[in-house]
């Protein structure tokens, strides 16, 4: 079993398309997606349910949006590593969801390799 295997991860953005598209990435690399949600809301009831270690989260969303949701992740589930991902990667808004406890950044659109650099980084992050 690869050691990818091991880690779950939920995938959070408002775009089904995106969704599905990070999800089939993340699995053809071996990591355990355990499943996905298309709002802030929906992301904080699955890591309740699912108990991921990693959430990808997307920063802009209606109703609860990504920090709000890394937020409420970090105050609730301290051990989830968070990986932000956005379109508009402002220095103020990296910044922001740095201060608020996120683990990486992936800046769409994103390579293959991008996305499992920021995975490595906070997987690891997460099991020191």
């Amino acid at each position: 079993m690869k050691a990818n295997a091991k880690i779950r991860i939920l995938v959070v953005d408002d775009d089904h398309t995106m969704r599905e598209l990070l999800k089939s990435l993340l699995r053809r690399e071996g990591y355990n997606v355990v499943g996905d949600a298309g709002d802030g809301d929906a992301a904080l009831a699955q890591c309740e349910n699912l108990d991921p270690h990693v959430v990808c989260l997307d920063i802009n969303m209606p109703k609860l949006g990504g920090l709000q949701t890394l937020e409420a992740i970090k105050e609730r589930f301290r051990d989830i590593q968070v990986v932000m991902v956005t379109g508009a990667a402002t220095a103020d808004v990296v910044r922001d969801a740095i201060d608020k406890g996120a683990c990486g950044f992936i800046v769409k659109p994103f390579t293959a390799a991008k996305i499992l650099d920021a995975l490595r980084k906070c997987a690891s992050a997460g099991a020191s």
